[in-house]
């Protein structure tokens, strides 16, 4: 199964990134996981005190939505 995700940070600085990819996993959930895993890695790498978000889509529908708020670590 491959999903699309993306994978949005805002930065302290102002400054914004996005990260658009495919994953492949055996179902949903590890797919969702290995997002959530990819996006907790930016958030150390970045030093992220702001807003960082990520979504999973298959094929068209949206399947998880995940999301930090300011200051949450």
């Amino acid at each position: 199964m491959i999903g699309t995700a993306k994978v949005k940070i805002e930065l302290s600085n102002g400054g914004r990134r996005l990260f658009k990819f495919n994953v492949e996993g055996d179902q949903s959930k590890d797919i969702e996981d290995k997002v959530e895993q990819f996006a907790m890695m930016k958030v150390d790498k970045y030093n992220v005190e702001r807003t960082l978000s990520w979504e999973v889509k298959l094929k068209d529908r949206v399947t998880f939505i995940g999301f930090i708020p300011y200051n949450a670590k």
